[in-house]
């Protein structure tokens, strides 16, 4: 999977020699899984931005030094400290790790896009926004090309424009997924386990219903991670799942809840959301039940036709 990281992600005062460990721990981990990074232009160019000062800040302090060695006669080497101050070159710091990383431009097309969307506020934009940022956009749409170009991709940004429910759609059409950390992201990757992903495309088929119930998720709302899964099967022939979800609202919040979804093959009979927390706090309605469709009839024919014929079986002795 290619992962795009916005600005916000990369941001520090400090001077880049080394990546930070959280994003080096996370970068390592995309190593072992053969993801791709994907650095926007536009990021890249606001990274440098911040890093030059953190440059500048640094030189200036390393001059200071020296005035104060020099006033107590001090003796020491000089060097100078505009070649002993490093440039952060972030690509190569990021592929040192193991990790492919490319930096991608933003077509003209896109630019005009992003200019023509921002001066009327159009979706991803929140409707009520008092900004008119295109930088945002930019990366929105550069994302959304990566995102269709290979078959799915992953943001990685805070912002609100990448996360507000009115670009749900749009991402969702080009197989963009928007996680707000990389923490998220690797809770993200487990979703790929046998149980986990049995879970989600049950939880999809009854998307539908959920958005319809009283559960605060929109239409478009992503699951970000599912944890600590079990089975239980049931006298009646269905089968019981039990876990733990995260997604994200269409709010810019996230929910989490605990679930457990009883299903037949390959459909819902019913869903329940329990200690329903939205970015932490306990949500109004703690529990809620969602009844996707009436328990088949052959489940429960044929677990009674084998108890019939177990019954047969002991009655022979």
């Amino acid at each position: 999977m290619i992962v795009i990281f916005n600005s916000d992600i990369l941001y520090s005062g400090r001077l880049f020699t080394t990546v930070p460990k959280h994003l080096r721990s996370f970068l390592e981990r995309c190593a072992e899984l053969g993801h791709e990074i994907v650095l926007p232009e536009t990021a890249l160019l606001e990274f440098n931005r911040i890093q030059a000062e953190a440059r500048s800040a640094n030189i200036r302090e390393l001059e200071k030094a020296y005035k104060v060695l020099d006033k107590y006669g001090i003796q020491y080497t000089k060097v100078d400290p505009e070649k002993s101050v490093p440039v952060p070159d972030l690509p190569s710091l990021i592929s040192r790790l193991g990790v492919r990383c490319t930096v991608l431009e933003p077509k003209e097309s896109e630019l005009r896009e992003a200019h023509r969307r921002a001066c009327l506020h159009e979706p991803p934009h929140p409707p009520d926004t008092k900004s008119d940022e295109m930088r945002d956009l930019v990366i929105w749409l550069l994302s959304l090309r990566v995102a269709e170009k290979n078959n799915g991709a992953l943001l990685i940004s805070r912002d609100e424009v990448h996360t507000h429910y009115r670009g749900d759609e749009e991402a969702k059409q080009s197989g963009l997924i928007r996680l707000k950390d990389p923490e998220s992201v690797l809770d993200y990757f487990q979703m790929e386990t046998p149980s986990a992903s049995l879970i989600k495309q049950l939880l999809e088929k009854g998307w539908d219903e959920v958005v319809k119930s009283a559960v605060p998720l929109k239409l478009h709302s992503q699951i970000v991670s599912i944890k600590n899964c079990s089975f239980k099967e049931e006298n009646d022939g269905t089968t019981t799942a039990y876990c733990t979800i995260s997604a994200q609202s269409g709010e810019c919040q996230t929910i989490t809840a605990g679930i457990k979804l009883n299903f037949f093959q390959d459909g819902i009979n019913d869903i329940l959301f329990k200690d329903i927390k939205l970015d932490g706090r306990d949500y109004e309605q703690g529990e809620i039940q969602i009844n996707i469709q009436e328990r088949p009839a052959q489940a429960i024919n044929d677990v009674k036709g084998r108890h019939r014929e177990l019954k047969e079986v002991l009655e022979d002795y």
